[in-house]
């Protein structure tokens, strides 16, 4: 899973003039789904974006998540988040799981937040759909969770001092699991700085 989180002034989605979701202060997600995606993958997910320190102190550091400010979520399911452009003119979707998958693991990712206790608000499969928003900072910021189990970690380069690198970010996030949805991996510790369908 993938998400394209964005801090946000305020937020809406509309299909076909009709507005399905509104939020004002808070997050914007496009949340992209891959083939394999487990409700482990968006426990993980759903527990970092919870407890994402995006938002501003009284002193000017990023040091509050949503809920601290009272926050809300507009999630948007969007294939293309996954799209690869390396290659050629034309973006490729293979990385994107099917919308019978897709829906089940978006529905589970949305609920998980909601039990996190933050108001979340969705966009709609299977629509073409209009977002607007108002983006503040701009603060933006791109979450991948842990693969699933039984995918290969990336390989890293052999360090310069003939040591053993450091594992990296998804190693560490594979090392740990999926954490309750109170703790995700790296929560204690993040010093991070301050419209189409899932479909094929």
């Amino acid at each position: 899973m993938k998400v394209l989180l964005q801090r946000v002034k305020g937020a809406q989605v509309e299909v076909e003039s009709k507005i399905l979701g509104r939020i004002q202060k808070g997050l914007l997600l496009y949340v992209g789904i891959a083939p394999g995606d487990t409700p482990a993958q968006a426990d993980w997910l759903a527990a970092k974006v919870a407890t994402l320190r995006v938002f501003q102190d009284p002193k000017g550091k990023l040091n509050l998540d949503a809920a601290q400010v009272d926050g809300a979520v507009l999630a948007v399911p969007n294939f293309t988040v996954m799209g690869d452009a390396r290659r050629g003119r034309r973006p490729s979707f293979t990385g994107a799981a099917s919308p019978g998958q897709a829906r089940g693991v978006f529905d589970y990712f949305v609920n998980r937040l909601a039990q996190s206790g933050l108001r979340v608000q969705t966009g709609c499969f299977g629509a073409h759909m209009h977002i607007l928003s108002v983006a503040d900072g701009p603060v933006n910021v791109i979450i991948d969770s842990p693969p699933p189990p039984g995918e290969a970690p990336a390989i890293q380069p052999p360090a310069d001092n003939g040591q053993a690198p450091a594992p990296g970010p998804t190693q560490r996030a594979r090392s740990t699991g999926a954490e309750p949805l109170a703790q995700p991996p790296g929560a204690a510790g993040d010093s991070t700085p301050g419209g189409e369908s899932q479909t094929s």
